[in-house]
């Protein structure tokens, strides 16, 4: 289905990738690996808002949190899809950077963004120091590339936060327990991949899916 060289590399939730450093991937001199507390959103392009917003309501059952508008305009940016109180889809009203893929971003939250920086430094990435500015939506990111160029985003969120103020409110009418458990994606080199998401942020590999010819 897939050509050889790309791969589908799930992200998955604590039952399948482990959060913490194991002995296979001690780390070298330098600062420690700040702990990756989880996934916080992935962010998607759609062709057409309304009918994704759709789809994630109607069908799905889950209500926008809030949303931001594009520069100098009311006219909606990226709409925010409230997954859970620490979780959510973003939706970006804009063309897809790389087309035909539609995925923007990947976030993971960690407990310390500074020394998350730090760490990122010491491994060779271009990360710019922080100075105390927050995002639109009032928390603390920044963003890194991963080998294919797909955008990592780290974040720690803040209480007088977007996320932080609309918890417990926008709740699936369903009431049933809701959590992002992976998001999965191409990627063009396994083995840099592995590299990455492994030696570098700290998860461990538990299972591949066999590759279809």
């Amino acid at each position: 289905m897939f050509p050889n060289r790309y791969r589908i590399f799930p992200l998955a939730g604590l039952a399948t990738l482990l959060l913490f450093a194991s002995p296979l991937f001690a780390q070298d001199a330098g600062p420690a690996r700040p702990k990756i507390t989880g996934i916080s959103h992935v962010g998607y392009f759609v062709s057409d808002l309304p009918q994704a917003m759709a789809f994630w309501h109607d069908f799905l059952g889950f209500d926008e949190s809030y949303s931001l508008t594009k520069k100098d305009s009311k006219d909606i940016r990226i709409a925010f899809i409230k997954i859970n109180d620490h979780q959510h889809v973003e939706l970006f009203n804009e063309p897809p950077t790389h087309p035909p893929n539609m995925m923007s971003h990947l976030c993971f939250t960690v407990d310390d963004i500074e020394a998350m920086r730090t760490y990122l430094r010491s491994k060779g990435f271009d990360v710019k120091p922080g100075d105390g500015g927050k995002t639109r939506t009032g928390d603390y990111a920044f963003e890194i590339k991963d080998p294919d160029g797909t955008l990592v985003e780290f974040v720690q969120t803040l209480p007088d936060g977007l996320e932080a103020k609309a918890a417990g409110k926008f709740e699936p009418a369903t009431r049933i327990s809701t959590k992002i458990y992976h998001v999965g994606f191409l990627v063009g080199n396994s083995e840099k991949a592995m590299d990455f998401y492994g030696k570098v942020l700290g998860f461990q590999e538990t299972w591949r899916a066999p590759h279809k010819p």
